[in-house]
């Protein structure tokens, strides 16, 4: 380890053993300030502290002085190495644990704020006070998930201990800060959208019948889920300066596959909604649906015939997107139809409505589709890796 001084010699044996200006000025009985004048070369420690140095940074007097070790001593150096490793590692421990804490403290905040909501709302019928409650538990939660992301960043980038160490250990711990900070910051926003409906239907002294708050709410949840993947992938890139990693090929066929499916499925439900309106529209509309079923079936069966390398993950896809084509049917069955005529027999009036008893089912069935899915999906990816 040659250096050029015998102050840039102790600094360089400082770090290497996982102590800072203050230890050692500790362990010598000097102030801080002197052991970083003489690593700055301003000033040189008295003669009869150069024995108690060597000791602590396990060198000689002689090498102290020179500003370098023998060579023979290398041994002593990895034995230093590997000191220096296990502070990081527990530096890095430290900090973790002390932010896993802030931010399950932070997540027990947003979910007490959605609890305070229902409560309030249900219990004092009062959803626009809830609603403002919601809103104050939710900000203390974003506010702690952030102060104890700082907090922990700079308690490890800021240490003179990361000079030395692996960047996979920094780069580990960013990702998985940054990934416990986003589960906070996503539950505090579901408890926002999710109380919305509560405040803006309801009036000051009255609250929404639970009947339809249901369907309200799993229809900003099936949203939130869907949504989670790419709001996830937007957050963490910010979040650790890292941009999302480009596609593979199989992701591109299986996003070709489902872009088609799903815009069949998208196109089922308006048909379905549109046939309500005219006269005899259902028995058209079923038949436009099967139609459409049929057709996601061919296109899932190509797909699967000119692919056949990524047949896992096309079938997991696809037999999915083909179960969400029994959604516009069952949101059929919530659609109730009011056709008015004149004396003469001619319409005058059609209209259509939802029957909110009977929506909560079929949005239902929509979320757990897609969440079984997708857990198989990420599990089948997840092996794939191992």
């Amino acid at each position: 380890m040659p250096t050029k001084s015998m102050g840039q010699f102790m600094a360089a044996l400082r770090k290497a053993n996982g102590l800072t200006q203050q230890d050692v000025a500790d362990r010598l009985n000097v102030s801080n300030k002197a052991v970083s004048r003489w690593e700055r070369d301003e000033t040189a420690p008295d003669i009869s502290l150069l024995p108690a140095i060597a000791e602590m940074f396990g060198v000689s007097c002689d090498e102290l002085i020179r500003g370098e070790r023998n060579m023979d001593d290398q041994p002593r150096s990895e034995g230093a190495k590997t000191r220096t490793e296990k502070q990081i590692k527990s530096l890095i421990s430290r900090a973790s644990g002390k932010f896993e804490t802030l931010s399950m403290i932070a997540l027990l905040l947003a979910a007490a704020g959605f609890i305070a909501m229902m409560g309030i709302s249900y219990g004092a019928y009062r959803p626009h006070i809830g609603f403002a409650v919601m809103l104050l538990f939710e900000a203390g939660a974003a506010t702690l998930a952030a102060i104890a992301y700082r907090s922990a960043f700079r308690t490890v980038e800021d240490n003179e201990l990361m000079e030395n160490a692996d960047p996979a250990l920094s780069e580990g711990f960013r990702n998985n800060a940054a990934k416990r900070s986003f589960i906070v910051y996503f539950a505090a926003a579901c408890a926002v959208l999710l109380s919305i409906p509560l405040a803006v239907l309801s009036n000051g002294f009255s609250v929404l019948d639970f009947n339809y708050y249901l369907p309200n709410a799993l229809a900003v949840i099936l949203i939130l889920v869907i949504a989670y993947p790419f709001l996830k992938r937007l957050c963490l890139s910010r979040m650790t300066g890292k941009k999302a990693q480009s596609r593979s090929e199989a992701d591109r066929v299986v996003f070709r596959m489902n872009l088609i499916q799903i815009g069949m499925v998208v196109l089922s439900i308006l048909l379905v909604l549109i046939s309500v309106s005219i006269q005899s529209g259902i028995a058209i509309g079923g038949v436009a649906v099967m139609s459409l079923a049929a057709a996601s079936a061919a296109v899932f069966l190509v797909f699967l015939i000119k692919y056949p390398q990524y047949k896992k993950l096309i079938v997991l896809n696809g037999v999915r997107n083909l179960l969400l084509m029994l959604s516009p049917i069952l949101l059929a069955m919530a659609v109730g139809g009011v056709y008015e005529m004149n004396e003469n027999g001619v319409f005058v009036e059609n209209s259509f409505y939802l029957q909110y008893d009977k929506l909560a089912p079929a949005l239902g069935y929509l979320l757990a589709v897609i969440l079984v899915f997708r857990a198989l999906t990420a599990r089948k990816r997840r092996d794939d890796r191992e």
